[in-house]
């Protein structure tokens, strides 16, 4: 199954509807917002999903865009928009199919999105995020960590991507793994990056193996 008919079924299903924020994207907005008119400010999302991270947004008075492939989560976004009076633009779309339109946004977020395509792809989707990024835009990107417990080199392809076949993840198909060298060839050219965060997650309290790692990425366009 292709990873835009997985996560079709995930939405369609209820399932991994999320109402709030990530802290991460709140802390982010806050910290990243250019000096003007909130009205004036424009985020994308990409893989926006049920627009949890939008929906904050928007209530705080930002101009607010999501687009994901699952028609699903973008009617259930809309959906939620409408009954609470926000104001929002979704589409349903792949990474492939970003707005086309040059220097439009001042944030872009991608919160554990990009990591269902292959490297190959979230590399051609990050250029076409600097392309829609405003000068001085800046740019969350939260890969999962080759540190991760769902990672296994030995079954991943040359892309660092494969099927999670155990643990917390493995409902959701493929997905790509990275480590340090590959973020800096990927934000090499166009780009300073402001904040290099890896982060691991460990339950102490009870006996297990399984981690989360993840990056937490803040990139600003500079060219």
């Amino acid at each position: 199954m292709e990873q835009q008919e997985i996560w079709q079924d995930i939405y369609a299903q209820g399932q991994q509807l999320n109402r709030y924020p990530w802290d991460s994207v709140v802390s982010f907005v806050f910290a990243c917002k250019p000096d003007k008119p909130r009205e004036d400010t424009r985020i994308l999302e990409v893989g926006c999903g049920a627009g949890n991270n939008l929906w904050f947004a928007a209530r705080e008075g930002f101009n607010v865009t999501g687009i994901d492939f699952s028609a699903a989560a973008i009617d259930y976004a809309k959906t939620r928009f409408d009954n609470e009076n926000l104001s929002g633009s979704f589409a349903v779309g792949s990474f492939d199919q970003l707005p086309e339109e040059d220097k439009q946004y001042d944030l872009i977020i991608d919160r554990g999105a990009l990591v269902c395509a292959p490297l190959s792809e979230i590399k051609m989707a990050i250029k076409q995020i600097h392309q829609l990024l405003n000068e001085g835009g800046k740019f969350l990107f939260t890969p999962f960590s080759q540190q991760h417990s769902c990672f296994d080199e030995q079954l991943a392809n040359e892309e660092c991507y494969l099927t999670i076949t155990q643990g917390p993840l493995r409902k959701v198909g493929k997905l790509s793994f990275v480590n340090d060298e590959i973020i800096k060839e990927m934000f090499s050219t166009g780009w300073k990056i402001l904040s290099f965060r890896h982060i691991t997650d460990k339950e102490q309290a009870q006996q297990t193996d399984y981690h989360h790692a993840e990056y937490r990425i803040i990139a600003e366009k500079i060219a």
